[in-house]
């Protein structure tokens, strides 16, 4: 018998495992589901009391989750003999599955586009405004006293400008949606949100133009860059030798920081994002 393990993800159908047995097979497909679904999943583990290395509770894991998560994983035990016909309506059917994960991506993208073109005009209206008031509430006296025409007024402090988000194209390949759609699920799940970069800064970023990336690929790129910085100034990660599966930071000087963090890119982007 051949056991089969195929990842479906953000939309995207990766290579299908071949398993001769199929004790590797439920190991592989524990495997992938810690791989994309780390913390939700520890945390259903911990709920219902069952270990995070047993196939029947990733499979159970998985039943829990709908289309909104844009992910699953398949299992299939084919008999050599018989993989014909048979193959062929499992190749229809998950070809099937991926499109209908590839359609609703897309609706959400196009609703997060009209949402964002609606925020933008009301951005501009809301200046608009302040622009009347800051006129309306200037009085004679005001007036009188402000400098002649010939004198010059001093030049605004200018804020440091962040550093520029990657070309569009990046955000676009598969690879990134990949790494993306991990880091919303590490973070547990679509409806959630990561508690070192909550959605108020999100917005803020928005509404001063600073990003146009929607919520996970913004987190995403935030938790790349402070990693980048964190490396650069010498820091590293490291499992916590008190809790299997969470992870500290060591500084540059070789202290080991107390906090205990889920995931390793939870800690890279806690050191990243305080570096003094």
């Amino acid at each position: 018998m051949l056991h089969i393990v195929q990842v479906v993800f953000a939309g995207l159908a990766e290579p299908p495992q071949v398993f001769l047995d199929r004790a590797g097979a439920e190991s592989a497909y524990v495997e992938q589901v810690k791989k994309y679904w780390k913390k939700s999943y520890a945390d259903y583990c911990d709920q219902h009391g069952v270990g995070t290395d047993v196939f029947a509770s990733a499979k159970a894991f998985l039943e829990t989750l709908g289309l909104s998560e844009k992910g699953q994983i398949n299992y299939w035990v084919v008999n050599p003999e018989d993989a014909g016909a048979g193959k062929m309506k499992q190749l229809e059917w998950m070809k099937r599955r991926r499109d209908t994960i590839g359609n609703l991506v897309k609706q959400v993208e196009r609703s997060s586009a009209t949402l964002r073109e609606g925020l933008t005009g009301l951005q501009d209206d809301l200046a608009k405004l302040r622009d009347c008031f800051d006129e309306s509430e200037a009085s004679p006296a005001e007036a009188e006293s402000a400098e002649p025409q010939g004198a010059a007024a001093p030049a605004p402090a200018v804020p440091e400008p962040e550093e520029p988000e990657e070309p569009a194209e990046t955000y676009a390949t598969k690879e990134w949606k990949i790494f993306s759609a991990s880091i919303m699920n590490m973070c547990g799940g679509i409806r959630s949100e990561c508690s070192l970069l909550p959605r108020p800064d999100w917005r803020a970023d928005v509404y001063s133009n600073a990003t146009s990336l929607e919520y996970w690929d913004w987190v995403a790129a935030k938790m790349k860059k402070f990693r980048e910085k964190a490396e650069q100034a010498g820091y590293a990660v490291i499992e916590d030798t008190d809790s299997p599966g969470h992870y500290r930071i060591k500084t540059p000087e070789g202290r080991v920081d107390e906090t205990s963090f889920y995931s390793d890119w939870e800690a890279w982007c806690h050191a990243g994002k305080n570096l003094p």
